[in-house]
């Protein structure tokens, strides 16, 4: 059995602290431990982490720039694509109009010399 009182006691301490409680302080818990060999350890994962961290950073902006890069080029082509149509339809126009052009011509060459051999014809037998 408990000692009488003991209850009553427990209670009176916890909700009345004691001068030796206010002399226990964070201090005594954090204070720096000499540094052994896991320290070391940690250092090295902590430095390979940062190492590792920054490489895929870096790796992450350059694939974020090489899909910006991707995404111009796509755009370019796009580009290039109509204006690459646009040129063959004008091509083709303009292929038109000099063949009729080149027809004109030989239209009116042909007349002429339908005309100089009508005159001469004249002039001979005429």
């Amino acid at each position: 059995m408990s000692a009488p009182g003991t209850s009553a006691e427990s209670r009176n301490l916890l909700d009345h602290p004691t001068d030796e409680e206010d002399d226990f302080s964070d201090s005594d818990v954090l204070s720096p431990v000499a540094p052994g060999p896991g320290d070391q350890l940690i250092e090295n994962i902590q430095s390979n982490l940062a190492e590792v961290t920054d490489s895929m950073r870096r790796n992450i902006l350059g694939a974020v720039r090489r899909g910006e890069q991707l995404e111009e080029i796509a755009a370019q082509t796009d580009h290039l694509a109509d204006t690459s149509s646009q040129f063959n339809d004008r091509a083709r126009t303009l292929r038109r109009e000099m063949r009729w052009k080149k027809m004109k011509i030989r239209l009116m060459i042909g007349l002429l010399i339908l005309v100089f051999l009508a005159f001469f014809f004249w002039m001979v037998f005429g």
